[in-house]
């Protein structure tokens, strides 16, 4: 799952320009600036692929606030100890760069829920309280945990676990960010020891990744859902979970996401062990629909096949950085699991812009099939409309349904994976997309749909899976070639690097052996 916080969201009380006057072609710099304990800093990014921003303490380790994402986004951080932060900037100019708030006074929200023995599920948690109401303490009970890793995970019934996320210290409150839950979830506090846990009874088939963020800050008089967001302001990767993604232990722990994955859990796509990404290339295209330029990206297979298909693929950044596509591309061919397949990544200018252009846009649309294809074309990247497919997740996927229904003689293929189809123009009810299907004639068009347990409905908002099963149906009665995974995880990329190898095998004309 993915948060921007764009533009000046807040009425800041003291708002300090980080950046030096440097040349704004200048492709690195750092910046030298003093910084309060518990100080808060956000601020927004654009950088080319392989660029990185980050935040130097006086005495603690370097934490990356950003890396090879090609997306404009916003970065939290909150200092941990007074004195002098170096901010430096690797592969983007100044202008890339901008500090929009500084709060000397973000508060730590507290909120510590001392959990009592009624309430505790884990049989070794309940333990765990025996031992500490007796003056025992955690001592072995971290011991045998760091021993197995985390998360807990204890027997439930035949198709269940019980699963405990377990953080250790001693903090004013702990949320978990992404797992089994569409929003950040408050940790309990075990007593007034040094456990924080949330426990959850999952399908054994479940998967996805997950953050834990200790000591989240909040903003006075900001809404809820603001102050939700700066859970990215602390939110990393679990530090006893061995399991991560991406799997580099090289990364960040702020740029990684710990991943959990059950006994049933589906195959993942086995990726090419080569660096497949030698074979992109770079190109800056400007659309005169939509007036303005973005980054997109070609990948060559390394085929001769003359047999070829093309995937267009929105979202280039987190499809390059996290999903490492490439690879996944060409892994799947390594394996005889899709013919020689082609790519077309497209980036956006901005999340601003990704907002407004991926909802159903007849400018996005013709963009893809009348400006997009023949660029493509023009440098060697093509197949014929039957072999060729759009994917994307979230609001990609409303996009890809929206660019094949405009265009299906020129994209008749769609890989939706989570696809937002709760959206509606402001105004109208929920499933404009649903609606606009059950309301024109079938299109020569095949659909792979994907939508997780853990994006159900909450309030005050549709569920991504109740409108995916919804869209499914209304796609089946009409006739189409339709076909819906639901499997076990969230919204999440760790998900949908699985997914998008499943959707691109059920659209290939070989036959993949079982992993």
């Amino acid at each position: 799952m993915i948060y921007y916080v764009v533009g000046l969201l807040f009425s800041a009380s003291a708002v300090t320009a980080l950046l030096p006057a440097a040349n704004a072609s200048s492709a690195e710099y750092d910046q030298i600036t003093y910084v309060q304990q518990g100080e808060l800093v956000i601020g927004e990014w654009q950088g080319p692929f392989e660029s990185t921003l980050s935040i130097k303490p006086p005495s603690g380790p370097l934490r990356e606030l950003k890396r090879s994402d090609y997306e404009t986004g916003s970065f939290f951080f909150q200092a941990s100890e007074s004195g002098v932060h170096r901010l430096s900037a690797r592969g983007m100019s100044k202008s890339n760069v901008r500090i929009t708030e500084r709060y000397e006074n973000a508060a730590t929200e507290q909120h510590e829920v001392d959990a009592e023995y009624s309430v505790l599920s884990s049989p070794a948690l309940r333990k765990l309280f025996i031992i500490l109401n007796d003056g025992g303490s955690t001592d072995a009970f971290w011991a045998a945990i760091e021993s197995k890793g985390t998360p807990l995970v204890e027997p439930y019934d035949d198709t269940h676990k019980r699963v405990s996320f377990l953080w250790r210290g001693d903090h004013q409150n702990v949320r978990l960010f992404g797992g089994p839950s569409n929003e950040p979830v408050w940790m309990q506090r075990l007593g007034q020891s040094d456990v924080w846990f949330a426990t959850f009874i999952l399908s054994s088939a479940s998967e996805f990744s997950y953050q834990i963020a200790p000591d989240v800050p909040a903003i006075a008089g900001a809404s809820p859902a603001i102050n939700r967001r700066l859970v990215l302001a602390t939110a990393q990767a679990d530090p006893l979970n061995p399991h991560s993604f991406p799997d580099n232990t090289d990364i960040d722990p702020y740029q990684r996401w710990s991943v959990l994955r059950l006994a049933d859990a589906p195959p993942r796509p086995a990726l090419a062990a080569t660096d497949a990404k030698a074979a992109l290339s770079f190109h800056r295209l400007h659309s005169k629909f939509l007036a303005n330029e973005r980054e997109i990206a070609f990948y060559r297979s390394s085929s001769s096949s003359s047999v070829r298909q093309l995937l267009i693929l929105l979202d280039l950044g987190p499809y390059l950085s996290r999903v490492n596509a490439p690879a996944v591309l060409s892994g799947l061919e390594e394996a005889s699991c899709i013919p020689a397949t082609d790519m077309i990544l497209v980036g956006n200018p901005s999340s601003s812009t990704r907002s407004k252009e991926l909802p159903p846009n007849p400018d996005f649309a013709s963009f893809v099939a009348k400006e997009l294809l023949p660029y493509a074309a023009s440098h060697g990247i093509a197949a014929p409309a039957e072999r060729t497919i759009i994917a994307g997740s979230s609001f990609g996927g409303l996009a890809a349904s929206y660019v094949a229904q405009s265009y299906a003689q020129h994209i008749p293929n769609v890989i939706s994976l989570s696809g937002s189809y709760w959206w509606a123009p402001k105004g109208e009810e929920p499933e404009w997309t649903n609606r606009s299907y059950q309301q024109s004639e079938a299109l020569p068009v095949r659909f792979f749909l994907s939508a997780g347990e853990y994006e159900g409905a909450r309030p005050g908002h549709p569920g991504i899976l109740e409108s995916n099963q919804r869209f499914y149906q209304t796609l089946k009665s009409k006739g189409y070639d339709v076909q819906f995974v639901h499997f076990y995880g969230g919204h999440d990329y760790y998900n949908w690097q699985e997914l998008l190898a499943r959707g691109l095998q059920h659209f290939s004309e070989t036959v993949c052996a079982p992993q």
